[in-house]
C-alpha cells in the first residue's frame, strides 16, 4: 500500500513538473509527462487511464508508447520554444547575472533531455492512429505497465473489436 501511495505522490509531482514546464524556460514537459504516466501505471488505473485520455497528454503518451520517439519538427519546436524563452528571461533579468547563469544552465539541461530522445523522420503515419485510438494495452509494455484486465483502454479495445 505505501508503495501505491509513493508511485502516486512521485506521479503527481512529475505532472506538476510536466505542466510547469509549459510555462517555465528550461524546464522540459514531456519526460515528466512520461514519468508520471509510467508511476501511475504502478499505482492507480483511474490516474493513468485519465492521462491517456486526456487531449492534451494522450496523444503524446500514445505516440511514445508506440515509437518511442520525437518527430524531427516536435524537437526543433521543443528547442526553439525555450531558446526564445530563456533568451526573454535572460534579457528580462539583466541586472541578475547568477540567476541568467541558472538560467542558461536549466535551458542546457532542458536541451540535452530534448535532444537525447531517439528522433523519427515521419510522423504523419502514427499521429492519426493515435488520435482514433486510445493504445495497445495487452502488449505489456505501455509504459512499464502490466497488461490490464478491465481497464478503460481495454474496454474500449474490447469494443472496437466487436464492432470491427
Amino acid at each position: 500500500m505505501w508503495q501505491r501511495t509513493a508511485y502516486t505522490v512521485a506521479g503527481l509531482i512529475a505532472l506538476g513538473l510536466g505542466l510547469l514546464g509549459v510555462i517555465l524556460p528550461g524546464l522540459p514537459t514531456t519526460p515528466f509527462i512520461l514519468l508520471a504516466a509510467a508511476c501511475f501505471a504502478r499505482s492507480s488505473q483511474r490516474l493513468h487511464d485519465w492521462l491517456l485520455t486526456n487531449r492534451w497528454t494522450g496523444p503524446m503518451l500514445r505516440d511514445w508508447v508506440r515509437h518511442h520517439s520525437l518527430p524531427r519538427r516536435v524537437r526543433w519546436i521543443a528547442i526553439g520554444s525555450m531558446t526564445a524563452m530563456i533568451s526573454l528571461s535572460i534579457w528580462i533579468l539583466s541586472d541578475r547575472p547568477w540567476l541568467q547563469f541558472i538560467l542558461v544552465l536549466a535551458g542546457l539541461i532542458g536541451a540535452w533531455s530534448v535532444l537525447r530522445i531517439p528522433l523519427r523522420e515521419n510522423a504523419s503515419q502514427s499521429t492519426q492512429a493515435n488520435l482514433n485510438q486510445i493504445c495497445n494495452c495487452d502488449s505489456g509494455d505501455e509504459l512499464g505497465k502490466p497488461p490490464a484486465n478491465g481497464s478503460t483502454a481495454s474496454k474500449r479495445q474490447n469494443e472496437t473489436r466487436e464492432k470491427g
